[in-house]
């Protein structure tokens, strides 16, 4: 069969014969150039999609895979509004505004989590029972081939490759096509720990925590995840332990590239650890691989607010509005404009190209070889590698300067993109009135910026966090104090921990109790009170940080809340007695009137005249004018020549005996 075409020749319509399938072609052709003229805008249904372009040939782009090239297309929409994207090495994850993952692409090692290891042609959903079922999504990472998902109550769930211990988990497999739990529960003191970002590399994972700490897991072959170079590979999270010149500083952006790691602090100062073979990580060395996290001391004067780490290439963004940036720059990832190959000091980014026209940058991204640059008014800026299209659909195979792919999209306002291993992923709106941001950050006009600390952004919007509840930056969620720490105001950033001595019971509490009397905590943080151990106590007044053993001539048993004196009439020298028994009487005969004595010389014997006919005496009684015996035990008939002690009443032969005596003389003598 024959197609007939027009072609206009000499101000004449000339009628040709011609094949049916160059008339396809041309079609085809045409179909093409419109597309492009017109952007994509009419493809989409939502307000806001999700675009990608660049290497589809794994169907990480969703849909049927083409010509690699020069591809661009809208990703499948779910029945929700994509709001985040991770683009990994050669699969894709996508977050929803209601708290859903989907993946799609490669499955060769799990990392869709679908219990397979089937390429995944359209979007699937990690919901699909399993460990997240039921839990809200809060943020997404994809590397190579593992993905990991933060949900909103900061627990971490991983799957795919763990070759290297990059899933986080302990546990001896190459690879997991189901979601593993990460524990950090060994790892973090403070239980109010949450893991507010993930990065995700070839071969290891990184952890951003709520108390602006950095844990790593995964290969350390090159020093990846900044440990000791004795250390080969970590199965589990790891601290890092970030140099003392920035000690005080808490983590507020980390970045995994290929091999290396990026960590900024909040004042600032980028930390750098990894492969550097390259001049990846920004430093004058000449060494391979840097083991120790090392300052980036060439930036110390600059204030980077955020980073990014590619295969072999890094990018730093500083307050003011400067790029810095090296590494590999073979294809142009370094938007240098020149043909440099290596760049080991971060080198400026020239920025007065006319993709940005002057515009300001509010962050930046990285792909494997290719740069990604995001305005403040949604503007997407480029450079390097497009070999397989991930630039733009059109033009040359790389780009040493910023050139911008907005003229494809339409008047499309972007908020969020991702780059992966040659392609791109971009998340959209129509307008400034629909964007939808992703969780932790919120709507500022036509940009998407990071929520700070003390709120949560979900939804696009800002919301205060309540007394009881804390929130760090970029917070998609206010997280309840748990109990042993409070947040006393609105707005915190962190919950404050009991200190010693007080505690909180209860989660969300606002405000610490001093430990009562008798019981007491020796650590900050503690949601409960112990008892003093008997034989102990603890400050007369509340909050007592520990115990006393009771002094000499006191004890504590279990029925009271301090030590307690020994009664009159008893002693103890035991330090720490812990029962009344210890409490020894005074010896009968003697009686002691203090409380507490501390020894038996507190017993003093009983006077003359006066008993006590008991131990444990804490007086003596009055004979009523008889004699106590010697022991002082008893009273007795007073002997001749003695006298009791009260009356002072002397028995002697001058007494009653002479009087009889005489008497019995006077009636003898009368006789």
């Amino acid at each position: 069969m024959t197609y007939t075409s027009l072609t206009f020749t000499n101000k004449k319509f000339v009628h040709r014969k011609r094949p049916w399938w160059h008339t396809v072609i041309n079609l085809c052709m045409l179909g093409l150039i419109l597309g492009l003229l017109q952007g994509i805008d009419s493809i989409p249904t939502h307000d806001q999609a999700t675009y990608g372009w660049g290497l589809n040939l794994n169907f990480q782009l969703g849909g049927e895979t083409f010509d690699s090239q020069r591809a661009f297309r809208v990703v499948p929409q779910p029945n929700d509004t994509i709001v985040a994207t991770a683009a990994g090495g050669s699969f894709s994850l996508f977050l929803t505004a209601s708290g859903a993952a989907y993946c799609v692409g490669s499955n060769s090692r799990g990392a869709c989590a679908q219990g397979n290891t089937d390429v995944v042609k359209e979007p699937v959903s990690i919901h699909q029972g399993g460990l997240l079922n039921g839990k809200s999504i809060a943020q997404v990472a994809s590397g190579a081939r593992h993905s990991v998902f933060i949900t909103a109550d900061g627990q971490v769930a991983t799957a795919g490759d763990h070759s290297k211990g990059q899933l986080g988990v302990d546990m001896d497999i190459e690879f997991s096509t189901s979601l593993l739990q990460v524990s950090f529960d060994e790892l973090f003191a403070d239980k109010n720990t949450k893991i507010m970002q993930a990065e995700a590399g070839e071969f290891h994972t990184l952890f951003r925590t709520s108390a602006g700490q950095v844990a790593s897991a995964g290969s350390n072959q090159f020093g990846n995840i900044c440990q000791p170079q004795s250390v080969v590979k970590s199965n589990t999270p790891i601290l890092i332990n970030l140099p003392l010149d920035v000690e005080g500083q808490s983590v507020t952006r980390i970045s995994a590239g290929g091999f290396h790691t990026l960590i900024l602090t909040n004042q600032g100062t980028v930390v750098v650890c990894g492969r550097h073979h390259m001049g990846q990580l920004g430093l004058q060395s000449f060494e391979n691989q840097i083991y120790t996290p090392t300052i980036l001391s060439s930036l110390v004067d600059e204030n980077i607010i955020d980073v990014a780490a590619g295969l072999f290439h890094s990018i730093f963004l500083s307050d003011d509005g400067k790029i810095f940036a090296s590494g590999l720059n073979a294809y142009g990832a370094l938007a240098l404009g020149n043909n440099a190959i290596v760049v080991r000091a971060p080198a400026p980014v020239d920025m007065g190209v006319p993709a940005l026209n002057g515009k300001a940058i509010v962050a930046v991204k990285a792909g494997a070889h290719h740069s990604i640059f995001i305005s403040s008014d949604g503007v997407l800026g480029l450079a390097g590698s497009n070999i397989q299209g991930q630039l733009f659909p059109l033009g040359t195979y790389s780009m040493s300067r910023i050139a911008t792919v907005n003229p494809y999209l339409g008047s499309k306002v972007c908020t969020f993109v991702s780059g992966g291993d040659e392609f791109t992923l971009a998340t959209c709106a129509t307008n400034e009135d629909s964007i939808e941001c992703a969780p932790g950050t919120y709507r500022d006009g036509r940009s998407c910026v990071t929520c700070p600390a003390g709120y949560m952004c979900i939804h696009s919007e800002m919301i205060q966090c309540a007394a009881g509840t804390f929130a760090p930056e970029g917070s998609w969620e206010c997280f309840t104090c748990t109990a042993g720490s409070i947040s006393f105001s609105d707005g915190a950033a962190s919950c404050e921990l009991c200190p010693a001595g007080s505690y909180s019971s209860e989660d969300g509490s606002t405000a610490c109790t001093r430990c009562e009397a008798g019981t007491f905590n020796s650590y900050k943080g503690e949601a409960m009170c112990s008892p003093c151990p008997p034989g102990t106590e603890g400050d007369s007044e509340r909050g007592s940080t520990s115990c006393s053993p009771c002094p000499a001539g006191t004890y504590r048993d279990e029925t009271s809340t301090q030590c307690v004196k020994c009664r009159a009439g008893t002693y103890s020298i035991v330090v720490g007695a812990d029962s009344l028994n210890t409490c020894t009487k005074c010896p009968i005969g003697t009686f002691s009137s203090t409380t507490g004595a501390m020894s038996k010389h507190a017993c003093s014997t009983c006077p003359d005249g006066f008993i006590a006919q008991l131990s444990g005496s804490s007086a003596c009684s009055n004979c009523g004018g008889k004699c106590s015996n010697s022991q002082h035990s008893m009273c007795v008939e007073c002997e001749l020549g003695t006298s009791d002690a009260q009356s002072g009443h002397r028995v002697t032969l001058s007494g009653s005996i002479m009087t009889i005596l005489l008497v019995a003389l006077v009636l003898l003598q009368d006789h």
